[in-house]
């Protein structure tokens, strides 16, 4: 009984952090969508929205070109950018209608990392008309997105 005990006590701060502490969102119904949007693919329609998170193509990147552009370097052995991706995933609706941001594969994309000066995934790097660098960061979420985007 003791040992059930402990065992529940110790999972139970393990249950926080995975049912409702992680994105800073207190776990209500309310707040924890039913299913997470998932970012574009080649296979999906090519009219782009503003609000959107969308997988890096030069293609899709032009077309976008009325909105505000970020490039979300991201690498699928970081830990830290697939929280992120979970992130922007579970809460697209938050982005910005005014704000696109493209997933690129900071392993394969090495011209738009030199373009940038991107040495470490997890970067983002916002872009102006001409897809000139208006702001860099390093780490950040849905909110962070946001500050650096107004």
């Amino acid at each position: 009984m003791l040992k059930r005990l402990l065992f529940v006590l110790m999972l139970s701060p393990v249950a926080a952090l995975l049912f409702g502490g992680g994105s800073g969102e207190p776990a209500t119904d309310a707040s924890v969508p039913s299913e997470a949007t998932p970012i574009a693919t080649d296979d999906m329609p090519r009219e782009i929205e503003g609000g959107s998170y969308l997988t890096y193509s030069p293609e899709r990147f032009e077309q976008a070109s009325q909105f505000k552009r970020v490039y979300f370097f991201h690498a699928a052995w970081c830990p830290t950018c697939r929280s992120a991706n979970r992130e922007f995933e579970t809460w697209i609706e938050r982005i910005p209608d005014d704000v696109v941001l493209f997933k690129t594969d900071y392993d394969t994309n090495d011209e738009l990392k030199r373009k940038f000066g991107v040495t470490y995934q997890h970067t983002f790097v916002l872009v102006d008309e001409s897809g000139e660098s208006i702001a860099i960061w390093n780490g950040g979420d849905i909110r962070r997105l946001i500050e650096n985007t107004l």
